[in-house]
């Protein structure tokens, strides 16, 4: 057997050892929720100004659910993630020997950054993460010969790291970075042809991620620009058993890992502690012996990306990172810094592989070889058990409830155009029905119903109750706070016809629904109860000022972005949809009435997402980009 099918079989086997507990229906996870269909609509159309480089992503996954179930898509996933991660920091290490190489594998693969991303279910991160040997290789083949064909491979590598996450992909620039500047201070004649190849890079860069980019950048405001102190505060790394500069250094520091159960406290500090030890030793001793050429730049990236995972934790670095923070936009996307902590698992992995590779050539006698061999390729795995197991029987599959079915095919029969309250109004909740050991999740209902749902965005971390800016949400919250009466009528202006109350968490806190006398409940199951709004509610109102009643106005829905409206009675003109100065009545923007579009009607019946025009022109730019770079990269 050739040692290329030898290690495509070993890291097939390893990730199918993790998968096979979990193979029957959805795994919750808490970032992580999969339901019977991935909604793209308002991602493609910029409706939600999420702006968002992993769309074509998205929409290739979305495609995917046409072939396999959406539980078998996410099995697909996990698996390509373990197996992307030993494969690809595999093929990065240029060892004669296999072992060293199958050392860097597993543990690229199996640490506790990993364990604790995939028990919050950040599975972009993880996936980018796992490619990302492969686009280092590709990086410091550029680096040694620029030319056309490498410039855009590599243009290619970092452009789909960025259609996974954009958070991965600022670690590649990162590390991209630290290695330009390193070449050219160590080639000087090459400074001038290097520049320019990059010059070339970028721009084809900018190109083929227009159709983010574009966006991105003509967006009045976007969910990084909300980012405060607060959030760093809310987000900030552990300080674990030492602080947090060893907790990070030990691979750890996630805001929110003590909901989980973390190899370190199971397994008694006397051993677990030596193992960590010599990871280090290896790294260490790796670097030393290490003739790679880039050697340098992986240990700088590691260093200070391990610094910088420290965040504002400890107060010996509290203010250096403050400081970048506040002056260097692309870190607002790193609340949590500990993120960071992919770099220094990337230098361990390369480093320690080198160093074992100097310990096997100074041993003497094949089978004391081999026994060094197997007893350095179980320290991954000691290091981090409860990546096996279905993550230490943490994590178990199972379906949404029956009766989550049924009220999803109850408000199908309705074929009215109208909006559902989804209550409690929480972003995060505990289920239930959710057999994991830690039950809470986002909440999964806008994802589940197939009417459009409104719930909870409210984050409720630390001291941030909401980061949210919907003003939709805004009056919903204002409703919610007090018990109001009438509330049918209030939500009639947001077109929501239905309320779903889940019984979780603190669904008793909202029983006054049942006092509503314009609430019906028209349905109780086991885990939900469903009620009606007697008012009749349409996407558009006409109305002759604020405090008259609104009257049903006739439309016709010719996609997500455009309506014609019938004509009018009245003076003014209501559409439901969350306040947003970008649906053009004619060339009429709206006025804010209340948290949805108020127009003066002037003879248009052409409702547009003028927004839309934007995008159009960014996905146009970024298919052209697309086409040009395949001709000359067969050219």
């Amino acid at each position: 057997m050739s040692n290329k099918i030898k290690y495509i079989l070993i890291y097939t086997i390893i990730p199918l050892i993790i998968v096979a507990p979990l193979l029957n229906g959805y795994i919750f996870f808490l970032d992580w929720i999969n339901a019977p269909e991935i909604k793209t609509a308002d991602i493609f159309y910029g409706l939600k100004e999420s702006v968002s480089a992993g769309m074509p992503f998205l929409l290739l996954m979305d495609l995917l659910t046409f072939f396999v179930s959406a539980p078998i898509t996410q099995k697909i996933s996990i698996f390509l993630i373990f197996f992307l991660s030993g494969i690809s920091m595999h093929n990065l290490i240029k060892t004669k020997s296999e072992f060293p190489k199958y050392f860097a594998g597993f543990l690229y693969m199996i640490n506790p950054f990993v364990y604790i991303r995939f028990m919050a279910g950040h599975w972009h991160i993880l996936l980018a993460y796992s490619i990302l040997p492969f686009v280092t290789k590709s990086i410091m083949k550029f680096l040694d010969n620029p030319d056309r064909k490498q410039t855009i491979k590599t243009c290619l590598w970092i452009t789909l790291i960025a259609a996974i996450n954009t958070h991965t992909l600022f670690l590649t620039f990162f590390l991209f970075a630290i290695f330009y500047v390193y070449k050219l201070i160590k080639s000087k004649s090459e400074r001038l042809k290097l520049t320019k190849s990059i010059s070339i890079m970028a721009f084809f860069f900018i190109l083929l991620n227009s159709y983010w980019l574009i966006p991105l950048l003509t967006a009045e405001s976007i969910a990084v620009s909300q980012i405060t102190s607060d959030d760093l505060a809310a987000f900030q790394t552990k300080k674990g058993n030492f602080n947090e500069f060893m907790e990070t250094l030990m691979m750890y520091g996630f805001w929110r890992e003590d909901a989980y159960i973390l190899p370190r406290n199971i397994i008694p500090s006397y051993i677990y502690f030596p193992i960590f030890a010599l990871i280090l030793f290896l790294t260490i001793h790796g670097y030393l012996n290490c003739k790679e050429k880039y050697k340098t730049p992986i240990l700088i990236t590691g260093i200070l990306a391990q610094l910088l995972a420290v965040g504002v934790g400890h107060p010996w670095f509290r203010e250096i990172f403050t400081y970048i923070f506040t002056h260097v936009y692309f870190m607002r996307g790193f609340r949590e810094p500990q993120k960071f902590v992919a770099l220094l698992v990337f230098a361990y992995a390369f480093f320690a592989a080198y160093g074992m590779d100097s310990i096997l050539r100074q041993l003497r006698g094949k089978k004391t070889k081999i026994l060094a061999s197997v007893l350095i390729l179980a320290i991954p795995f000691a290091y981090t058990p409860t990546m096996f197991n279905s993550f230490w029987g943490q994590i178990h599959t199972t379906d949404y409830p029956q009766d989550w079915y049924e009220i999803n095919t109850y408000l199908n029969q309705d074929s009215k155009d109208f909006n559902v309250l989804f209550l409690p109004w929480h972003l995060y909740m505990d289920f239930k029905w959710i057999p994991n050991k830690d039950k809470r999740i986002a909440n999964p209902a806008e994802s589940f119903f197939d009417k459009p749902t409104i719930r909870g965005d409210n984050v409720e971390v630390g001291t941030i109750y909401s980061s949210s800016n919907n003003p939709r949400s805004k009056y919903i919250q204002s409703l919610l706070k007090k018990e109001t009466e009438n509330i049918g009528e209030r939500l009639k202006l947001i077109n929501v016809k239905y309320v779903i109350l889940a019984k979780e968490t603190d669904y008793k806190n909202y029983f006054y629904l049942f006092n509503q006398s314009d609430l019906e409940l028209v349905k109780e199951t086991e885990n939900l109860y469903l009620f009606k709004n007697k008012n009749e509610v349409n996407k558009f109102y006409q109305t002759d000022n604020a405090n008259a009643e609104l009257m049903p106005l006739k439309y016709t829905k010719k996609s997500p972005i455009k309506y014609t409206i019938g004509k009018p009675d009245k003076t003014y003109i209501i559409f439901t949809e969350a306040f947003n100065e970008n649906w053009e009545l004619g060339s009429q923007k709206p006025a804010n009435f209340i948290a949805v579009n108020l127009y003066e009607f002037k003879d248009n019946f052409i409702l547009k997402y003028k927004r839309f025009d934007v995008y159009m022109a960014s996905y146009i730019i970024s298919i052209l980009a697309i086409v040009l770079v395949l001709f000359l990269l067969l050219q």
